[in-house]
């Protein structure tokens, strides 16, 4: 479910928390070998006796080398792959690892192939999930496509007691996979810097996650479809493992601007977190809520029926890395013996800006509202006088058609054309068509374009009943008449458009 660069991330985060602490150089060290493996491998000729004696190091096993022909492969590579093997054997009391480098007879090749067997002189195992550092694991699968190209066709083989590492073969080699040679630069530097310079290991740190993290600004994201979208090219993952995850989303959950990659990730990582508790009957849900007041999104994640995960403390640092430091927001966690609650809130920074802007624009249709979003959103848009006249067509319908048809309305047009002179504020003779139309209760669309609404409102703006009848008891006669002659020369311009729907916000 994870891929590398997710790994990676989830070992810096930790790492970045946790600088200056013996726990970040472990996690920085474990990243470098981690980048080890998946660099483009560089091939030579060498003889495996001599370069596994050399590099293999001391500890609870015996070794055992035989003479042999030379090979082909990155030896830094199969020998940072028999070291992980080696390090990740877990051996029963009394037990010992036997590390044997033969060549194993072979029917094709006449004069064998070179070998490396991994075997318990006793009882030991090998566990399912090959660690470098918290979050940072590899399958037997992953392990073997690693092998597979480090010794360009070799494979890894179940023994009954142990592992068998062919170091030649003919299997398919598996794509690299590798990650950005940037980012193999960068940990090691800060790997070596951590021990001597903690400002220059905090430096490349930086320099690394930001390589993770991509370089795209913020963006206008419905945080719905991308939780579905992350859903959905992750369910072979966690359904494979039993995990049931229930998403739940307020009906009126605005989009925000964020970092679509990195939020992405965040989402990944709660599911990864059931997956990676492997326990029976996990489930995550999550709560999605929306606070006007504080213009904020607010979630709750509940992972549920899992222990705490062995990589959880890098979980919960990527998690908020995520959400504080990327997005400006806040996060807890609350872990309990079967359950784990984040919760977690995002800013609304376009929210805030509208706030200002036109007071009151949650007034206005999900439409409109997503449209002034658009508009506030940093990205490339279309010109905005046009998206704001749409919008200002859209409440000018929404106010004025289902108002005009109204038995108030109908009558107060009834009054209007019975006077000598209608006040029209542009245009006698636009006012005289919008009011026949009233009149007769057929209100078509157009007396909602602005400067057929400006008439209306000027024409309805003088007393109270009127107001009444157009629904505009909140707004005053000024109100009315700095709407209606602001309406007549808005279409041309940006800045009036923008007031008249602060004005329209009002209602």
């Amino acid at each position: 479910m994870l891929t590398t660069l997710d790994k990676l991330e989830l070992a810096l985060s930790l790492a970045q928390e946790t600088l200056g602490q013996p726990l970040s150089r472990q996690l920085l060290h474990a990243a470098a070998r981690f980048l080890e493996l998946y660099r483009p491998p560089s091939y030579v000729q060498y003889n495996p006796g001599p370069t596994l004696r050399r590099a293999l190091p001391a500890g609870t096993h015996v070794l055992h080398v035989e003479p042999l022909a030379d090979a082909i492969g990155d030896t830094a590579q199969i020998v940072a792959i028999v070291v992980l093997l080696m390090d990740s054997a877990q051996l029963e009391q009394g037990s010992t690892l036997l590390v044997d480098v033969f060549q194993q007879p072979d029917r094709i090749e006449k004069e064998g192939v070179p070998c490396v067997a991994l075997a318990f002189d006793g009882f030991g195992t090998f566990p399912a999930l090959f660690s470098l550092g918290d979050g940072m694991t590899l399958a037997f699968d992953e392990l073997q496509a690693r092998w597979t190209l480090a010794t360009r066709g070799g494979r890894i083989d179940k023994a009954p007691n142990g592992l068998l590492l062919r170091l030649t073969g003919v299997r398919p080699l598996p794509e690299s996979n590798t990650v950005p040679e940037p980012l193999r630069d960068v940990v090691p530097k800060a790997a070596s810097a951590c021990e001597k310079s903690p400002d220059s290991a905090r430096t490349h740190l930086d320099d690394a996650l930001a390589l993770i993290d991509g370089a795209a600004p913020p963006e206008l994201a419905d945080l719905k479809a991308l939780v579905l979208d992350v859903a959905r090219e992750n369910r072979p993952a966690f359904e494979s493992r039993g995990v049931v995850f229930e998403p739940m989303f307020a009906s009126d959950l605005p989009p925000i601007p964020v970092r679509r990659d990195p939020m992405r990730g965040l989402f990944k990582h709660i599911l990864a977190y059931a997956v990676d508790a492997d326990s029976p009957g996990a489930a995550v849900s999550i709560l999605f809520d929306y606070d006007p007041l504080r213009r904020a999104v607010m979630f709750v994640a509940t992972i549920t029926g899992v222990q705490t995960v062995p990589a959880h403390p890098a979980y919960m640092a990527s998690l908020r890395r995520t959400v504080v430091d990327i997005h400006g927001g806040s996060f807890e966690a609350s872990v309990e013996e079967t359950e784990v609650t984040l919760t977690i809130s995002l800013p609304d920074p376009v929210g805030k800006t509208l706030d200002q802007q036109i007071p009151g624009f949650d007034s206005f249709s999900a439409q409109s509202r997503r449209i002034l979003r658009l508009l506030n959103s940093g990205g490339p848009i279309p010109p905005p006088e046009l998206l704001l006249q749409g919008v200002l067509e859209e409440e000018l319908a929404r106010w004025l058609l289902p108002q005009l048809e109204t038995p108030a309305a109908v009558n107060v047009a009834h009054d209007i054309a019975q006077e000598s002179r209608p006040d029209a504020v542009a245009s006698p003779e636009r006012l005289k068509k919008a009011i026949d139309q009233i009149r007769k209760g057929k209100p078509k669309r157009e007396l909602a374009r602005p400067l057929f609404a400006a008439e209306i409102i000027y024409a309805y703006r003088t007393d109270p009943r009127r107001r009444t009848a157009l629904a505009a008891e909140n707004l005053s006669q000024s109100d009315l008449e700095q709407l209606a002659k602001a309406l007549t020369v808005a279409p041309a311009n940006p800045d009036t458009l923008q007031q008249c729907l602060k004005l329209l916000a009002k209602r």
